[in-house]
């Protein structure tokens, strides 16, 4: 902490170092509102990095980019949006955990009936 203009002691970013307590500093700091704006640009970035890694990998629209470069930045932009959530609040991660696993359940068996329907399983 170091002293503002008014002599009182005022929170810097220095203040925090950990994980945590960034999440702290960012919650009080920007409102629930700022958070979400935040969360939906990630989304977007994330978004647009799984597409480059898409062409990357099939090299059917040429990029430049290569796919360990695309891999990273679409690790970093997860990253974003894994952090955005650390700060939103009211997150049932618990229930996400079990919704994840019904999804999984559910694609995996769309996958293995239409593999099914194909004579391919």
């Amino acid at each position: 902490m170091k002293d503002n203009a008014k002599g009182m002691k005022q929170e810097t970013f220095a203040d925090y170092v950990d994980a945590e307590k960034c999440v702290e500093y960012i919650s009080r700091a920007l409102s629930q509102v700022d958070i979400l704006c935040q969360l939906a640009e990630e989304c977007t970035e994330a978004a647009h990095a799984a597409l480059k890694m898409a062409r990357a990998i099939s090299g059917s629209n040429p990029t430049p980019v290569t796919t360990s470069e695309a891999l990273r930045v679409l690790n970093e932009e997860l990253a974003d949006i894994n952090a955005c959530c650390a700060c939103l609040q009211g997150l049932d991660y618990g229930g996400m955990d079990i919704t994840a696993v019904k999804k999984l359940n559910r694609w995996a068996t769309r996958i293995s009936e239409r593999a099914a329907a194909r004579g391919r399983i």
